[in-house]
């Protein structure tokens, strides 16, 4: 990066908004044998000059989706409903996940005779969860 496209990065900057590569690119086309003055304007051959911050000003009009707005500062705040990757991750293997047996189940199997269905039942129940924990 130039001299002149890291000039116009830091007007963005100062004018609240972060540049993306595409606007970098279209900034070093369009500044292509343009030359900084001494009075730290863009100087465009057979144009004229022009400060930096008019320039990032007229690049944003022309490219708004290459320039997000900057971080306030506050890291901590995001919109509700704005999930990062690792809660999702988080969240779909905690749900994936088998539930534990109860701590009471033993204790509440043995109240149930033998050959109800109740019994079998449960007695399914646990070795489907013997079979999920030795995999």
């Amino acid at each position: 990066m130039t001299d002149l496209e890291s000039l116009v990065v830091e007007a963005a900057k100062q004018q609240g908004y972060g540049v993306t590569a595409d606007a970098i690119r279209q900034a070093a086309a369009d500044l292509a044998g343009a030359v900084l003055t001494p009075q730290g304007l863009i100087m465009l051959p057979g144009k004229g000059a022009l400060a930096a911050a008019d320039y990032a000003r007229a690049l944003r009009a022309a490219m708004p989706s290459a320039f997000r707005p900057l971080d306030t500062g506050r890291h901590g705040d995001r919109p509700s409903g704005n999930v990062t990757m690792t809660e999702q991750m988080r969240a779909a293997v905690a749900a994936s996940r088998r539930q534990a047996l109860p701590g009471d189940f033993n204790a509440v199997r043995e109240r149930y005779a033998a050959g109800t269905r109740t019994r079998a039942h449960m007695d399914a129940v646990a070795a489907t969860r013997r079979q999920g924990n030795e995999k």
